[in-house]
């Protein structure tokens, strides 16, 4: 087993934590970011994460996930994310039609081949990708939950 550790020295604050308890490889307890503000932060770096001018789909792959496990998304950890990089000015908290319609924005210009690429090397079976479309990532955007 191998287990990869990357630690965001400069996070967003605002997020919540919860222990965890896992089993494997030990009985251990841990704490973790709940899932709805993971989902905050995992969408908003695949709306803005730029590295080397490529698109990352595994944060796509990450945001479908998310979606698709009914975990909602955190309205206000989502803004704050957007606020902290200047890219949200208005005040309040977004809505869920102004993150819908911004996302739907970003897939617009989503190279999807390229997110493709990006993530085949961590798949077992790739062929679960071949569905992926500009229409694909809309059905699930239209899906998304939101606390």
């Amino acid at each position: 087993m191998r287990i990869k550790i990357e630690v965001d020295t400069d996070p967003t604050l605002g997020f919540e934590v919860e222990k965890q308890y896992i089993k494997e490889p030990i009985p251990v307890s841990i704490t973790s970011v709940v899932k709805s503000d993971l989902f905050a932060s995992k969408l908003h770096a695949a709306l803005f994460r730029a590295w080397k001018n490529r698109v990352k789909g595994r944060d796509w792959y990450d945001v479908i996930w998310f979606i698709s496990k009914e975990v909602p998304l955190n309205l206000s950890y989502f803004t704050t994310c957007m606020r902290e990089l200047n890219e949200w000015s208005e005040s309040g908290i977004m809505t869920p039609q102004q993150v819908v319609g911004l996302v739907s924005e970003r897939i617009d210009m989503l190279d999807i081949e390229t997110a493709k690429q990006d993530v085949i090397p961590f798949l077992k079976n790739p062929v679960i990708i071949d569905e992926w479309t500009k229409d694909y990532f809309k059905h699930w955007i239209n899906r998304m939950e939101f606390c």
